[in-house]
């Protein structure tokens, strides 16, 4: 609901197809872990929800059987935050990225969520994998500010986004 309602306000509702199915690697429905607190985070990796309020069963398909479906002229751009689920996405869209080589894929992680995988030199390899020759990895994490940024980073954390977030609310 929220998201047809963002979609109509931002008049996009011409251009945009809402498909309500989780992505990943396998058309194999998955257990969705709620949380409770943050409606934001809602997560396939119990260990990623920090205060869980049920489980769902939800269906999955991949980017590559979607596209099978409902086949597009160009793909410009990825843009996924899945909660630690990109590499079964990414995984899921190998023949799209093939077929798409222009494609841009932003990718928003969760630092508490790559600093606990399990298998980080896995992570971090089929990242590189999909990556076009020349391309890069950005890593951005600031658990840890550097000195020169700590005043700015805390009046921005403790400042801006409380507002921005007061405005949005």
């Amino acid at each position: 609901e929220l998201l047809t309602l963002n979609i109509a306000l931002n008049g996009l509702s011409d251009r945009t197809t809402i498909v309500a199915s989780c992505m990943g690697d396998s058309e194999t429905p998955v257990t969705l872990h709620r949380d409770k607190t943050n409606q934001g985070n809602h997560s396939l990796a119990a260990g990623n929800v920090v205060s869980e309020q049920d489980t769902v069963t939800v269906p999955c398909t991949t980017l590559d059987s979607l596209l099978a479906k409902n086949p597009l002229q160009r793909l410009d751009l990825i843009k996924m935050d899945v909660q630690g689920a990109e590499l079964q996405v990414l995984r899921g869209a190998t023949k799209t990225l093939a077929a798409h080589p222009e494609t841009k894929i932003i990718i928003e992680f969760w630092p508490f969520g790559l600093r606990n995988m399990t298998h980080k030199d896995v992570a971090l390899a089929e990242m590189n994998l999909v990556l076009k020759p020349g391309g890069k990895l950005l890593v951005l994490e600031f658990s840890k500010v550097a000195p020169p940024l700590e005043k700015a980073y805390d009046w921005y954390s403790f400042t801006v986004l409380p507002r921005l977030g007061q405005w949005v609310a």
